[in-house]
């Protein structure tokens, strides 16, 4: 075969320069004779037909003006939105400096214009400006020249471009420039606009087009300034005017346009008349009567005075000064109002106006008139929106009609959200529908939406289709999976039964769920298709579900031989609701055994292995297990054998090797994964020596990823005052990132934030502690729940409650989440619990007897544990008054306390005397102490009791008397640290022996030479007395513990050493320490570290 050569040919580039041109699409820019300050608007198109994008510059190049030498008609009345600005009159001697400046019949060039124009562009041309003197009178000859000489004033140029900045044209496409023409003067102008495409290339050359434009300016009398919506006609208003003029035989009308919306308000046009000549004018408003056009109702009458001259309809003007005329329009109907004006000036000059009033509706709609919610369920939610499309400038004001919410001859009420509200300029405004169904059918609502200014309201009309139950169908397979089904004839259900034994029963769950508020009957139905081998049975074919509730059962699948079946239907009927469609497909064999299931999915499983105190050892990780049963249809005993080697994450033990006939054996499937990733496994059994069996096994192993949504680190609760409020709550969301669900036990830890080295630390001899053994029980703080399911990817919410019962100074928590052995910490619970608390560091002082004229002093000690300070005052309820404290009132700070001191000064003797004394707080309660003692003849002690024990402990004595058989013996104590109980031995009523208990318990230590001293005294009949003296003497403390371990080298050993507080009130204790190492024989090293709080209130 002959080889095919290439033939050469050659192909043409040629390279289209882009191109920019421009055309007008008017046949000519025409600006002759405007009206000074007077603007004039005419567009100009520059079209791009290259096929590259084009970068297009405009400025002026250069300027002219010129003196008027032909006749023109000259309006008398200059129109424009703008204001007149500075007046300027060409009448004027000009001074030379003007002169020198600017001539007529001259051209001034201009700078180079910036950016890409420096070396392509021409030398470009200045604005004009020209400087002419102001209207006031020139100065008289006695004036100085520099007083007579005054600022020149700057006559802004005539033509202005817009845009002015670098413009893009996309290829083929075009940009539409406005230019205006706006003279102050009566003179001839010209400019030259040019064109200029900026190459991206800065060496090549510049493209330049150029646009000469021509105008000139007439002098009118007056200006008028009206609103810029005065000047906004249509084609409509247009035609309406131009036949208006050829009806009244006037050969021009000045148009203003009222525009307002609805037909209710009166509205004002303000017009602002500046009288720009070198003369006076004197003008009048003639109001020729109304001209009635189109309404939008024909039965409307046309009022005759919908529009009028509120305010100064005549006046005269000094050149310079300016008038504000106000006309009013009011529309009585909407539609298309027509007044004739006549302005006469001077009393010679007529200018015709006609006054268009437009009075409309709004431009406001839905943005659909018909909405079909979604088919729903008695008593469940269906909801959609919709829009509300604001197309006018204007803020306005909508409400929906709440009579029309509501469904006609049922029940049934829509909701809107929002109900009312303000539409806001150019706007959209979503309107959000729901729809809460009482009772099934089809529900039809004629809804209808007021609008400010409109007269009719918009109409929506709303449907609904509301089935009688709400119902959920689920099949659960032999391997736990839910398969939810849908209704018919949307969805056929198609599920697969798999691989099943001939003449052996298949057993499939199903769940129906009720979610409607009345019950529901339904009824079960097979399908079978000719010569079907299938049997299917179902355990309660017809039933009734109750409100809320779910019906659980049961259907059975029977093959009679061998086949494959893919045809068959299991029906199931809603009564009054839908029904659904179930398609059977699997085959069937004859086998003498079933294994099911036949795929082992343990799906997700957490990983706790890595986060075991202790290391990793197999015993501590979590395991999963699974079971799968193989059942022997025949009279033989099935042998299994297994041939799988077991993997560091899965086990398989075979329970039962051989099954006996008709029994169920065995297979323990052990899941263990060590890391996070999926694992699949294929496990084969040999059956009887001659069936291989597969199973399928598969997980996955995740890690425990648990935050709060807003990623919360610290939760403060601040200042919390006892008293103002009984719980306060901090409420967060907990999100379960993890791909398999988490069984969490949620604490709050007082200790520090766990080490995350502390599982790599073997803790010898050590005992783990779990939550909340390692910390300290907080009753004001708890977390709700402390239990939480969460499923993978599922958020809850949990609540940290404070319930404050006391003062509690800068808590810190830790929320601790616990799943198994793994311990995490989410965030940081912060408190402060503040109040007010005084308490008395005891509530009743019982001096010792003490001998007339003698004085005792005991000491008392108020306490301020609170935040707030306060002034007391102590007051004693008695007359003569034996007891005395100091000082009397006084201040007391926040935590900190006041010392007293008490007296008991008896004047005459008295056997025992107590009286209350009151301390009366600022903003707290009273505090109530009790003060004893007695005055009598100080008999001898019959005997002295002596205690010796060091601070904080106690010790006891006993003593004993005969009780006398005719009498009593009532026993008294006095002193600090002394406390007593007596005992009475015998009858009730007689008793023969007293033993009384003494029991001293120091709190402080004495000092070197001071003791605490204590009496007892027995008092019985006939003044037979016996007084006991103690003496107690409290030495220094005794260790709390002594510590002695044997500890291995290079690891690490903590121990938590525990200070207890025996007083019922906070106080300071500041911790020394000094390490002593045994057997260092005078080294220097120090084996021993501590991490410790210096200073610690302990409660």
């Amino acid at each position: 075969m002959k080889a095919i050569e290439p033939t050469p040919f050659k192909i043409d580039v040629k390279l289209v320069a882009a191109l920019c041109k421009f055309a007008v699409t008017e046949s000519e820019l025409d600006f002759s004779f405007i009206s000074c300050y007077q603007e004039k608007i005419m567009k100009l198109k520059v079209l791009n037909p290259s096929l590259v994008p084009v970068k297009v510059q405009s400025s002026f190049l250069s300027e002219t003006k010129n003196p008027i030498s032909s006749f023109h008609i000259r309006d008398l009345i200059a129109i424009s939105s703008s204001p007149v600005g500075d007046i300027i009159h060409i009448d004027t001697p000009r001074s030379d400096k003007t002169s020198r400046n600017v001539s007529a019949g001259t051209t001034r060039k201009s700078k180079k214009p910036t950016g890409h124009l420096d070396h392509h562009a021409p030398k470009l041309l200045d604005s004009l400006e020209s400087v002419c003197p102001s209207n006031k009178s020139s100065p008289s000859p006695s004036m100085t020249e520099s007083e007579g000489e005054e600022e020149p004033k700057i006559v802004p140029p005539p033509f202005s471009v817009s845009p002015t900045d670098e413009v893009t044209i996309d290829p083929l496409e075009s940009c539409v420039y406005s230019i205006k023409f706006r003279p102050t003067q009566e003179f001839s102008y010209g400019a030259s606009l040019g064109f200029f495409r900026i190459p991206s290339d800065p060496d090549s050359d510049l493209t330049s087009h150029y646009c000469t434009l021509e105008g000139s300016g007439s002098m009118p009398c007056l200006h008028m300034e009206v609103p810029e919506s005065a000047l906004a006609t249509t084609p409509e208003i247009e035609a309406r005017v131009s036949a208006r003029t050829n009806e009244a035989g006037i050969t021009r009308f000045r148009v203003l346009v009222f525009n307002v919306l609805g037909d209710n308000d009166s509205h004002i046009m303000n017009i602002r008349m500046t009288n720009i000549s070198s003369t006076k004018v004197t003008y009048s408003w003639k109001h020729m009567g109304n001209i009635r056009t189109t309404y939008l109702s024909e039965s409307c009458v046309a009022d005759p005075c919908t529009m009028e001259c509120t305010e100064k309809p005549d006046g005269r003007l000094s050149p310079g000064n300016q008038n504000i005329v106000s006309f009013t329009f009011h529309p009585f109907t909407l539609g298309i109002s027509e007044c004739h004006y006549k302005l006469l000036l001077n009393n010679e000059n007529i200018v015709d106006f006609l006054f268009v009033g437009v009075a409309r509706e709004p431009r406001v709609c839905l943005s659909n008139k018909f909405l079909k919610l979604s088919s729903t369920f008695a008593s469940i939610l269906s909801s959609d929106s919709i829009f509300i499309k604001n197309k006018e400038p204007y803020e306005l004001n909508f409400q929906f009609i709440a009579s029309s919410l509501c469904s006609e001859g049922k029940q049934e009420v829509l909701e809107v959200f929002p109900f009312a509200g303000t539409l806001a300029p150019n706007s959209i405004t979503p309107i959000k529908i729901q729809f809460v169904p009482r009772s099934s059918g089809d529900v039809v609502f004629h809804v209808q939406c007021s609008i400010s200014k409109r007269s009719t309201p918009l109409e929506l009309d709303v449907s609904c289709r509301v089935y009688s139950v709400n119902v959920e169908v689920t099949l659960i397979s032999d391997l736990g999976e839910n398969m939810k089904l849908y209704p018919f004839p949307a969805v056929t259900n198609t599920y697969t039964v798999g691989r099943i034994n001939v003449n052996v029963r298949q057993i499939y769950c199903y769940r129906i769920s009720n979610l409607s508020l009345k019950g529901m009957a339904y009824e079960w139905n097979a399908r079978y298709i000719k010569k079907s081998s299938l049997v299917i049975k179902v355990d309660i074919p017809i039933g009734r579900v109750p409100p809320q509730a779910s019906v659980s059962g049961q259907f059975s699948v029977l093959v009679k031989r061998d086949s494959e079946f893919n045809a068959d239907f299991l029906e199931l009927q809603i009564k009054h609701g839908p029904l659904y469609k179930i398609q059977l497909e699997g085959i069937a064999r004859d086998l003498p055994y079933q294994i099911y299931p036949k795929v082992v999915d343990f799906a997700s499983c957490l990983i706790t292995a890595e986060e075991v105190v202790g290391g990793t050892d197999d015993q501590d990780r979590t395991k999963y297990n699974m079971i799968v049963q193989c059942k022997n249809h025949s009279h033989e005993h099935v042998l299994i054998e297994n041939y799988f080697e077991d993997t560091e994450w899965l086990h398989v033990d075979v329970l039962n090797d051989s099954i006996p006939p008709y029994e169920i054996g065995m297979i323990l499937f052990t899941f263990n994964p060590i890391c996070s990733m999926i694992y699949r496994e294929s496990v084969k059994l040999i059956i009887n020596g001659k069936y291989e069996e597969t199973i399928k096994v598969s997980g996955k192993g995740v890690e425990l990823k648990v935050r709060f949504v807003n990623n919360e680190r610290v939760i403060d609760f601040g200042d919390i005052k006892l008293g103002e409020k009984s719980v306060v709550r901090k409420t967060l969301q907990l999100l379960n990132e993890s791909d398999g669900s988490v069984s969490l036990s949620l604490h709050l830890c007082s200790d520090r934030k766990p080490d995350p080295l502390a599982s790599k630390i073997d803790h010898t001899g050590s005992k783990q502690l779990t939550h909340p053994e390692c910390c300290d029980k907080n009753e004001q703080f708890k977390v709700l729940p402390q239990t939480l399911e969460l499923d993978a990817k599922e958020a809850k919410f949990i609540t940290v409650r404070c319930k404050p019962k006391y003062m509690e100074r800068d808590v810190e928590l830790w929320l601790v989440a616990v799943f198994e052995s793994i311990q995490k910490s989410l965030c940081l619970v912060k408190a402060h619990v503040t109040g007010i608390k005084f308490m008395l560091d005891r509530d009743l002082i019982s001096f010792n007897p003490t001998q007339r004229t003698c004085v005792t002093h005991e000491r008392l000690i108020l306490i301020n544990d609170g935040d707030v300070g306060s002034r007391f005052e102590w007051t004693i309820n008695q007359r003569p008054s034996y007891f005395k404290i100091s000082p009397t009132r006084g201040y007391s700070k926040p935590n900190s306390v006041v010392h007293f001191n008490v007296e008991f000064s008896p004047a005459s003797q008295i056997l025992y005397l107590s009286c209350k004394a009151y301390c009366k707080l600022e903003k707290y309660t009273t505090l109530e102490l009790t003060m004893s003692g007695s005055c009598v003849t100080m008999p001898k002690s019959h005997e002295v009791i002596e205690f010796s024990i060091p601070v904080r402990t106690t010790a006891t004595r006993t003593i004993t008397k005969a009780y006398p058989p005719a009498g009593t013996l009532e026993p008294y104590l006095t002193g600090h640290y002394y406390s007593g109980v007596n005992h009475l031995y015998g009858a009730e009523t007689h008793p023969t022996t007293l033993a009384y208990e003494i029991t001293y318990a120091p709190l402080v230590m004495t000092p070197q030479y001071g003791y605490h001293f204590g009496y007892l005294k027995l008092r019985g009949d006939q003044n037979k007395h016996y007084m006991f003296r103690m003496v107690g003497k409290s030495l220094p403390p005794l260790p709390n513990e002594t510590i002695r371990s044997s500890l291995p080298a290079l690891k690490p050993y903590v121990q938590p050493l525990v200070a207890t507080n025996w007083l019922a009130y906070n106080q300071l204790f500041v911790c020394y320490y000094n390490f002593i190492p045994e057997g260092s024989q005078g080294k220097k090293e120090n084996y021993l570290s501590a991490e410790m709080r210096e200073h610690v209130l302990l409660p």
